[in-house]
């Protein structure tokens, strides 16, 4: 599936269970070289129109592979949001209701800000580049002269 289109007409009264998958493609989440993903968007919904409103609840997911913001490395995780929800006023003249832009965002949102690769990565060398998760590297550490000065005081 290209995008996740709910057509207003196909809602039964009570409403009803919506499982499926969306490519990634459709949300504009592969390319670049910070996010990658050849798996689709999961999703579990929740739809209805009460009192004119369409209603959606539900969970979405997705693996992708994501470069770790301290080390550089590439690693996989699965974004889930457990408790989307959508909602939009249903006009007499409204075919369908496309949610594939308002689940790119949800997905976006639940993003770590800075995500890494475990809570020990240990990053790069800010002098030489090495990763440090894969051994010390052989720089000297680096003395900061700017308080040289004052070492004596005290």
């Amino acid at each position: 599936m290209d995008a996740l289109r709910i057509y207003v007409a196909d809602i039964p009264q009570d409403g009803y269970h919506l499982e499926g998958e969306v490519d990634a493609e459709a949300i504009d989440l592969v390319g670049g070289d910070v996010v990658e993903s050849s798996e689709p968007l999961k999703y579990a919904l929740d739809v209805s129109v009460v009192t004119e409103e369409l209603l959606v609840f539900g969970s979405i997911s997705i693996d992708l592979k994501i470069r770790c913001t301290r080390c550089s490395e590439v690693f996989a995780v699965t974004i889930e949001e457990h408790h989307y929800s959508y909602n939009e006023h249903v006009e007499k003249t409204m075919e369908y209701a496309d949610l594939t832009a308002d689940m790119r965002e949800a997905i976006i949102l639940a993003f770590s800000s800075y995500p890494v690769c475990s809570e020990d990565c240990k990053g790069l060398c800010s002098q030489c580049g090495v990763n440090l998760n894969d051994g010390k590297c052989k720089c000297k550490p680096v003395v900061n002269e700017q308080w040289a000065g004052l070492e004596g005081l005290g």
